[in-house]
């Protein structure tokens, strides 16, 4: 006759495992949502470098801290109605800031141009959402210059909109962006796509990065004809549009930094390009 554990003690074996469980399962599960990663920028978060540094109100004053997650770029009311980026609720100005222009990555291999459209070397659609944080010169949240009407979120939290601003003392021309000095001559984090420093040069570099804001180039040699994963999304009218979201999931920090797979043995890579 085998052995049958008494039912107070089943009972403890199973709220043990459910506890195990729930142990191993919670930090996988946090691991995909943007709450504590680097695209938190929310007081209290410990995920990005400039976590807990924006506040609200005027600049020379210390401000409330925004504890929000999704006012750095979404807003429920008066979103971006830009071409580029007014879809989703957008809450940011649009890049690049005056003066700066975009170089783009060129090949002699390359039979489409990227961008392909629009004929002023940006890129297009939700790569922009995407280069109003990474140009390297506009600002996360900040007022451009402190200036209340030039503000880089088109609708700070809190009642009246007040501005928001990370520098009192107005020390830095564009406070906030990626791409700022700090520490004594250190540039800007890795994340500065752009290559570029508010108030340094007129240009945004993207020409030694992964070309994006281009239709997939079909029947081309050495490429599939079309990606052969499904978590690589196209866009566009065509829905064969290259994007940063192609490769990219904002939302989701499981797969670093914000892969939409992963790329072990370059996978990734390989589900376009034949090698």
């Amino acid at each position: 006759m085998g052995f049958r554990p008494h039912s107070s003690t089943l009972s403890r074996i199973i709220t043990f495992l459910v506890i195990i469980m729930c142990v191993f399962a919670g930090p996988a599960l946090a691991g995909t949502s943007i709450i504590g990663s680097k695209h938190d920028f929310s007081f209290g978060s410990t995920g990005s470098q400039f976590s807990g540094q924006f506040q609200i109100g005027a600049p020379t004053d210390f401000g409330t801290l925004i504890d929000e997650i999704c006012v750095f770029c979404h807003t429920p009311h008066g979103a971006s109605t830009d071409a580029q980026t007014g879809t989703l609720l957008w809450n940011r100005i649009s890049s690049p800031p005056s003066g700066y222009t975009y170089k783009t990555y060129s090949s002699g291999s390359m039979t489409i141009p990227a961008p392909d459209s629009l004929n002023s070397g940006k890129p297009t659609g939700i790569s922009m959402m995407c280069m109003s944080c990474h140009d390297g010169v506009t600002s996360i949240a900040v007022n451009i210059g402190n200036n209340p009407i030039t503000p880089t979120l088109l609708n700070a939290p809190g009642p009246g909109n007040p501005q928001v601003s990370i520098d009192q003392f107005s020390i830095l021309p564009m406070p906030g962006a990626i791409g700022n000095i700090y520490n004594g001559g250190v540039v800007g984090w890795g994340a500065n796509i752009g290559n570029a420093n508010p108030g340094v040069g007129t240009t945004i570099d993207l020409s030694n990065d992964h070309p994006i804001s281009f239709e997939w180039p079909t029947g081309k040699a050495g490429l599939e004809a079309s990606p052969t994963n499904a978590a690589l999304r196209l866009f566009g009218a065509s829905g064969l549009r290259i994007e940063c979201a192609t490769c990219h999931l904002v939302h989701n920090p499981s797969t670093e930094p914000f892969l939409a797979m992963s790329n072990s043995q370059s996978l990734m890579c390989r589900a376009c390009h034949i090698k």
